[in-house]
């Protein structure tokens, strides 16, 4: 699984971008479906 970003950095990120489009635009958040982030979760446990 990717590394993550703390929640703290990234509410961090969020209060200093212009809006949150900006924020969204840096690419700090991961693209990925609950269903894949489950899948992947479910992996690590085996």
């Amino acid at each position: 699984m990717p590394e993550e970003r703390l929640t703290e950095d990234l509410l961090a990120r969020l209060r200093a971008a212009a809006s949150p489009q900006e924020y969204l635009d840096d690419d700090v958040t991961m693209e990925r479906s609950l269903q894949s982030y489950l899948g992947e979760l479910l992996a690590e446990k085996d």
